[in-house]
């Protein structure tokens, strides 16, 4: 692999977006679920609000998901990285097995 420029600070970004296994849920969850609100996302993944919005926060800063408003709500769903990293973790999960 050979990173230019910024592309090692972009990467480590994308790392840091996905390590943390609720980070990881809310990946799945947007995968099935797709353009959720927090307070969807809070009832879905059964944690408290501050923590749903600061992992959602640190994957909208990876650019693995955007966060958009449809009238007077705010929702989230993937963005392509976000839909490629699914996938990774999905080849990942199965490679494990």
């Amino acid at each position: 692999m050979n990173l230019k420029g910024r592309q090692k600070f972009r990467l480590e970004r994308v790392g840091k977006g996905i390590a943390n296994h609720r980070r990881i849920q809310i990946l799945a969850t947007l995968s099935v679920y797709p353009d959720q609100s927090l307070t969807e996302l809070v009832r879905k993944l059964k944690v408290e609000p501050p923590t749903a919005s600061e992992h959602l926060q640190k994957m909208v800063n990876a650019g693995l998901v955007h966060k958009y408003k449809q009238g007077n709500r705010v929702l989230h769903a993937l963005s392509p990285l976000g839909l490629a990293a699914v996938e990774f973790l999905e080849t990942a999960l199965g490679e494990l097995s």
